[in-house]
């Protein structure tokens, strides 16, 4: 059997397995008939999750980088969160892909995307705080003590890969939760009179 003949539902490799239930998600499939598998080239598959991280990275770099070089926001709190919500969105995005991708090698690159644009917008985004609250007349004496950009820049990583694991965790119990509530039972084989 090739080893490109992987299970339609759940794309488990059934190179081992002649025929019968798939292993991983009990769906009946037989060698002879097409219908019950499918076949999977893996440099597409490779290629497409290695450009949808690098669409993921460029998104959130013209993202981030145009809220952040806006010359006038109105709050302080606003330019804070439209910052933060773009490293969020993608750095959610991308570990959504990471828990759903076939390869370890794109499944390490998207976590490394995530990772990085939830850090990064999260810096971005507390430096703009403090620029616009030091911009706005009268600001108090706390606007000036800017100690969080530098503290983000240093330990900001942590509650990054605390993100990134949790929704990927997320992503696998979503997916089990998934599987289990719509798995069918294979169908019985025909039986053959002799």
């Amino acid at each position: 059997m090739s080893s490109r003949i992987h299970c339609a539902s759940c794309f488990y490799d059934l190179r081992a397995v002649s025929s019968g239930p798939c292993p991983e998600c009990g769906r009946h499939f037989e060698v002879a008939n097409p219908r019950t598998f499918t076949r999977m080239r893996k440099a597409p598959s490779l290629l497409a999750g290695l450009a949808i991280v690098l669409l993921l990275a460029v998104v959130a770099s013209l993202g981030i980088g145009f809220a952040f070089f806006q010359s006038y926001v109105p709050d302080r709190h606003l330019a804070f969160w439209t910052i933060f919500g773009v490293g969020l969105a993608v750095g959610t995005v991308s570990s959504v892909h990471a828990a759903s991708s076939r390869f370890l090698f794109v499944r390490l690159c998207a976590m490394c995307v995530g990772v990085l644009c939830f850090w990064v917008g999260l810096l971005f985004a507390s430096d703009k705080f403090y620029r616009v609250w030091q911009a706005s007349p009268n600001a108090s004496d706390e606007a000036y003590s800017d100690s969080a950009p530098a503290g983000v820049l240093v330990l900001g990583w942590l509650p990054a890969i605390v993100f990134v694991t949790v929704v990927i965790l997320l992503t696998f119990c979503a997916r089990w939760l998934l599987r289990a509530f719509t798995r069918k039972t294979p169908p019985a084989p025909p039986v053959i009179d002799s």
